[in-house]
């Protein structure tokens, strides 16, 4: 007989003797909420998408498919990023019930804050790059346009495109937890890291540079400000929490 939610809600969320048939069970019901957030979030982004391309296409004059149902896949494929950036939350919660129970109390505190704190840390750098990144890199690329070569950019290009540059941001935006948790691991230390920052401004320098394909120093440094305020802060985050080492 499948365990029933009275059931469930009986059981210690942090009793590590639980059956190996069990723990699966669990797994199970946790999967099972995470698949109905994203399908409710995908469901309810659908009505949305059609604001979104047209916010895309501000800088780009619109855009152009070339087989039947690229449109509709472009749609689809936007509801299904946001529903899972809408559903992320929820995700994240349902890891953290699920993995609580095998941390110990230091373990849980720091999997407890960092969680929530990466996902707006990813919030951040999607902003970034939809404020900033995406529309710099637009007005350069298309600024190679001529009498001769038109641009027609194709939806489901330009979709993945944008999807790709969310990406990078996002990721480049975890840097502060990534220095947090090194230094914590003892792989870094703080003063290995006060004495390359001078690396570390000319390495957040070309990274901007590269994730901004354009002349427009503006983007550039509205990228590489955020991203060493970031460091600086996870720098002297990490320096006063492990000030011990």
């Amino acid at each position: 007989m499948l365990p029933t939610f009275a059931t469930r809600a009986r059981r210690l969320p942090n009793d590590p003797s639980q059956p190996f048939l069990d723990h699966l069970d669990e797994l199970r019901f946790r999967l099972v909420i995470c698949a109905a957030a994203f399908a409710f979030c995908s469901l309810a982004a659908y009505f949305f998408t059609d604001r979104v391309i047209a916010y895309l296409g501000r800088d780009t004059g619109g855009f152009v498919f070339t087989h039947m149902t690229e449109a509709f896949m472009v749609k689809v494929k936007l509801a299904l990023l946001l529903g899972a950036l809408t559903a992320a939350p929820v995700w994240l919660y349902e890891v953290w019930r699920f993995i609580e129970s095998a941390l110990d109390t230091s373990a849980r505190r720091q999997v407890a804050w960092a969680l929530p704190i990466s996902y707006l840390l990813f919030g951040m750098g999607i902003f970034c790059a939809w404020k900033v990144a995406l529309p710099g890199a637009t007005r350069f690329l298309l600024s190679y346009s001529s009498d001769f070569v038109k641009p027609l950019l194709s939806i489901d290009a330009y979709v993945g495109f944008a999807a790709w540059l969310t990406l990078a941001f996002g990721i480049l935006f975890q840097m502060p937890l990534a220095v947090f948790f090194l230094v914590g691991a003892d792989l870094v230390d703080v003063e290995t890291l006060a004495h390359y920052r001078r690396h570390v401004i000319v390495g957040l320098a070309i990274v901007a540079a590269m994730v901004t394909p354009g002349p427009d120093i503006v983007s550039q440094i509205s990228v590489f400000v955020p991203t060493y305020i970031l460091y600086e802060i996870s720098y002297w985050a990490a320096r006063l929490v492990y000030r011990s080492k």
